[in-house]
């Protein structure tokens, strides 16, 4: 994929995803040691993890607040150091990054932001990431106050950059996020395990041709 095809048409900026996209997702080796401390049966674990995770990255609770809600509906009891512990392990599980997803996105002649879902700690660690250079503006749930696919997310990040919805590509691994972000007027794609990103900007882009 060119930058002819883009570079001076109504696309300006490329707004990724971050977990599943810009980097990847927790190892094995991660979600294994998180079971481990958390001392409860895994499926059990992972429902509340993602039950609960919402609040936790719109800014709404603590780390030490997510980490109490999730215990008491697996039926354990951490101490604030347990959760502290959890969360040093869950942060640093997000911290490598797709190298083929950021060298497509540098290539591609557009402006580059970030819109995640992430609580304070991981917008904290991602932002002094040296790899997270290129992106002109790094957008977390946990500012903005609303999480993806609340439409408010994605009003809330257009207005940050200053940007109408047309003038926007997003990419995300989740499909109700996709249709999120599609339902405000922007252009989104699904970015699957496997798939290479530069296919799926082209997908959404079509053809080339003048005024794009």
């Amino acid at each position: 994929m060119g930058d002819a095809g883009i570079l001076g048409g109504v696309t300006k900026w490329l707004m990724l995803d971050y977990g599943g996209v810009v980097c990847h997702h927790q190892s094995e080796e991660v979600r294994a040691e998180l079971v481990r401390l958390a001392g409860v049966d895994a499926a059990a674990f992972w429902a509340a993890f993602w039950g609960h995770r919402l609040p936790y990255d719109a800014g709404e609770v603590s780390a030490a607040g997510y980490w109490r809600t999730v215990a008491g509906t697996v039926g354990a009891s951490w101490a604030d150091e347990h959760c502290a512990d959890l969360t040093r392990i869950d942060i640093g599980g997000w911290l490598r990054p797709n190298e083929d997803v950021l060298r497509v996105a540098r290539e591609s002649g557009l402006r580059l932001a970030l819109l995640s879902n992430a609580p304070a700690e991981l917008a904290r660690a991602v932002r002094g990431l040296d790899w997270m250079a290129p992106f002109e503006r790094l957008l977390f749930s946990c500012d903005l106050g609303t999480t993806k696919p609340d439409a408010r997310c994605y009003r809330d990040a257009l207005a940050q950059l200053g940007a109408e919805p047309h003038e926007v590509i997003f990419v995300d691994d989740r499909q109700e996020n996709v249709d999120g972000a599609r339902a405000v007027g922007i252009r989104a794609a699904l970015l699957t395990d496997g798939a290479r990103l530069d296919e799926v900007l082209s997908e959404v882009l079509g053809p080339a041709s003048p005024g794009r």
